[in-house]
């Protein structure tokens, strides 16, 4: 039985400050500041609800993200496509 937990952790900045959470366990928030402070937030919180899981019986879940890509969009190309002009 593999005992280790990968999350894909997604950081976000908001009006007052960063939000962390994983798309896996959207019930786990991490907040600062600043984004590495939220990124702790968000670990020590996920530790403390994996805790309160394993407590209770319930399996800790899986990330079942295979990987992350990230995709640019050219907005002058696609708005040159339009017939707004």
């Amino acid at each position: 039985m593999n005992t280790t937990r990968r999350y894909i952790v997604l950081i976000i900045k908001g009006h007052s400050g960063h939000i962390a959470f994983a798309p896996k366990l959207p019930e786990v928030v991490g907040r600062a500041r600043g984004r590495n402070a939220a990124y702790r937030d968000f670990k020590k919180r996920l530790e403390q609800h994996a805790l309160r899981l394993i407590e209770r019986g319930v399996p800790v879940p899986t990330d079942d993200i295979v990987a992350v890509k990230y995709v640019k969009v050219d907005l002058r190309a696609l708005e040159s496509r339009t017939n707004l002009q």
